[in-house]
C-alpha cells in the first residue's frame, strides 16, 4: 500500500472501533472527507472496471458517484483527483450508454481493489449486504 494510506485510510489516521457503524450511516467523529473517500472505494469496486475500451458503465460517472454517495460532484472530484494521485484510480474517456458523447469514467487500480477488500474486511459492507469486491 502506499505510504499515504499506510494506516488504512486515506489520511494515514486509524479508523474508530465503530468505523462500520459510521460508514453506514452516523458519521460520529470520523473525518467526512475520509469517510467519502472509504465510500467512494468500496463503490467503484462494486462498479467494476469498464465493460471494454469503448464503453462504460454509467455508475462510474462523477455525477452517478455524486448521486448514489448522497454528495455534491465537486466533493467527488476533490476525492477522485486524491485517490487518483494515490494510484487507487484510474481514469477514461469512455462512451456511457445514454449519453451523446464520451465522459470520464473513474475505476479502481489494482491497489485501489487491495484497500476496498481491506475495508471490506475490516469493517463489513458500507450497506450491510454481505457483497465484496
Amino acid at each position: 500500500m502506499p505510504p499515504e494510506f499506510a494506516g488504512g485510510t486515506p489520511s494515514g489516521t486509524r479508523p474508530p472501533a465503530d468505523w462500520g457503524a459510521q460508514l453506514r450511516g452516523n458519521p460520529g467523529g470520523i473525518d467526512e472527507h475520509v469517510r467519502l473517500s472509504l465510500r467512494l472505494v468500496v463503490h467503484l469496486s462494486r462498479v467494476g472496471p469498464p465493460e471494454n475500451e469503448w464503453v462504460a458503465r454509467p455508475e462510474s460517472t462523477q455525477q452517478a458517484i455524486a448521486e448514489q454517495l448522497q454528495v455534491s460532484q465537486g466533493a467527488v472530484s476533490k476525492v477522485l483527483a486524491r485517490l487518483a494521485a494515490a494510484g487507487m484510480v484510474a481514469e477514461a474517456r469512455r462512451h456511457v450508454p445514454g449519453r451523446n458523447r464520451r465522459v470520464m469514467v473513474y475505476y479502481l487500480t489494482a491497489h485501489g481493489h487491495d484497500l476496498a477488500r481491506d475495508i471490506l474486511g475490516r469493517f463489513g459492507p458500507a450497506d450491510g449486504s454481505a457483497t465484496s469486491p
